[in-house]
């Protein structure tokens, strides 16, 4: 009980510290796209926790202080830029982006290990894959090959390299051809499923607003209809009562001659006429 209260007071203070101050209007793929960017950093600092606790404990008794403290550092400058409501989720992202190159190449450098590098450069692909639209949607891995490229030639131009990172040059090409296929795979996979999203969105969105222009013209012929009830039952039904106390008067009448034949049909038109208008009244509430 203790828990979940915590866990839902934790989502509506990440969510409120989130929002953006000048609020505009979004499609509803980027409203999707905001709440699920929303999600990742709600949950990024408790997940991350369970690697990072053993991690920086591990680094710290070996005397990996610099690991350790890129660590936080890289986690608390997410958070701190996540809450910047002041700049467009766009934005944010783009710097969280940011920080996570930085963060895999320093690693790789400072503990001398790709596989560990690679591992963050992968998330950062599709993280951009979920998160961005159009071709910024792949930036994740045009960024993964210029690096690779980068260490493809460095390694290349200085064979001392491979010691340090303990892999050869050919060895190399073949993780580096391997991991660039995958990670563009996964991103065009991940680009497919969202674009499918994206039409659903927009579907239920014309749906929806379909929905609203019929609710619209349903409440405006009710109200015609109304209106025409309104008529039919107090102007029509006044001249009407008018012409049943002139066909009564004349009855009233002494001294006159009036025939009873034609006072007898003014009568039946009267009454006929009267039953039509409430049907109509009837039909129209």
């Amino acid at each position: 009980m203790f828990l979940s209260s915590l866990v839902r007071h934790y989502n509506v203070f990440v969510w409120k510290a989130m929002r953006e101050k000048n609020t505009r209007q979004h499609s509803a793929f980027e409203y999707w796209q905001n709440n699920l960017f929303v999600l990742v950093i709600t949950w990024v600092f408790p997940v991350c926790l369970i690697a990072l606790l053993p991690t920086t404990y591990l680094e710290i008794k070996g005397g990996g202080y610099t690991v350790a403290w890129m660590n936080a550092i890289a986690l608390t400058a997410i958070y701190i830029l996540a809450i910047q409501r002041k700049i467009s989720f766009h934005w944010r992202k783009i710097w969280v982006a940011l920080i996570l190159v930085v963060f895999s190449l320093v690693l790789s450098r400072l503990l001398y290990t790709l596989e560990l590098g690679g591992i963050y450069l992968f998330a950062l692909s599709i993280f951009m894959g979920l998160l961005f639209t159009g071709k910024m949607s792949y930036a994740g891995v045009i960024v993964n090959g210029l690096i690779i490229l980068s260490f493809t030639l460095s390694l290349h131009l200085n064979p001392t390299l491979s010691s340090l990172y303990q892999i050869t040059f050919q060895k190399w090409i073949i993780y580096a051809s391997n991991f660039l296929f995958i990670n563009f795979v996964v991103v065009v996979m991940v680009r497919i499923l969202l674009i499918s999203v994206e039409k659903s969105l927009k579907a239920q969105t014309e749906l929806n607003r379909q929905l609203r222009v019929e609710m619209l013209l349903k409440q405006d012929q009710h109200r015609r209809l109304r209106e025409i009830a309104y008529i039919q039952s107090h102007l029509v039904r006044a001249p009407l009562s008018n012409i049943k106390g002139v066909s009564g008067l004349i009855r009233s009448m002494h001294g006159h001659h009036v025939e009873e034949l034609l006072l007898h049909s003014l009568d039946k038109s009267v009454e006929e006429l009267d039953s039509v208008i409430k049907s109509v009244v009837d039909r129209t509430c």
